[in-house]
């Protein structure tokens, strides 16, 4: 990874910081290559088997930044359900897990932004129906089928498992929504180690997945996360 390349993702990370939800214009990320602080990992859904091993390594704390509580569940089920048991174990040994997500309003208008051109193909990709019906049958779901199912009814299964999610693994104290859209999503372990995400609109892959350990960025997404909770307490409090 050259100088500049990595200068180009830190200030991305401190602008969001500084400026009240700067858009980020990602260019060409699959062409960042390893350095001794930062590297690129994969795509997105590839990346996330990538966030459950390194959650393992976690010895005194976890804290999760990122839109959906059951993050990964419709996209790669097996790398979920591996995520979520290294949660449940984390916490069972004491490590306390700490998540700040998008609100339920927040999370529905994300829901429609991603999957809307799916639903809007006559007919459904058959790798789309493929992540429908593996969706439908891991949440117990007989009554819908995958081609007939409309995206009211995907949205509000989604946001079924998104609660449960908080239920089984993020009791409430631990779990703080924000109603306001994500461009960066982080996984850190200790406060010293982070998984990140830069989502990416304008390109076919909505996320694209890189470790860190570079203190700059940990800094940054420690004042992005007190940033948006505390925007958020008092937003809580005008209303």
């Amino acid at each position: 990874m050259t100088t500049a390349l990595i200068v180009g993702i830190v200030e991305i990370v401190v602008g969001m910081v500084a400026i009240a939800m700067a858009m980020i214009h990602a260019q060409n990320l699959k062409s960042i290559v390893e350095t001794s602080s930062t590297r690129y990992l994969a795509d997105f859904p590839s990346y996330l088997s990538n966030i459950a091993e390194f959650l393992e390594k976690a010895t005194a704390s976890i804290v999760i930044f990122c839109d959906f509580p059951a993050y990964g569940r419709f996209s790669s089920l097996q790398a979920f359900t591996d995520y979520k048991i290294v949660l449940e174990r984390k916490r069972g040994a004491g490590v306390p897990v700490h998540l700040t997500c998008l609100s339920p309003t927040q999370r529905a208008l994300a829901i429609q932004q991603q999957f809307e051109k799916s639903f809007e193909k006559k007919p459904k990709s058959s790798a789309f129906l493929k992540l429908l019906k593996r969706f439908l049958d891991d949440y117990g779901v007989a009554t819908d089928k995958p081609r007939e199912l409309s995206p009211a009814r995907f949205s509000e299964l989604a946001e079924e498992a998104n609660t449960d999610m908080i239920k089984e693994v993020f009791p409430r104290h631990d779990c703080f929504e924000v109603d306001q859209p994500m461009h960066i999503f982080f996984w850190m372990i200790d406060r010293r180690e982070a998984v990140f995400s830069v989502v990416s609109r304008s390109e076919k892959a909505l996320e694209h997945g890189f470790y860190t350990r570079d203190a700059r960025l940990i800094e940054a997404f420690e004042a992005m996360r007190t940033r948006y909770q505390e925007e958020q307490k008092v937003q809580d409090r005008e209303e």
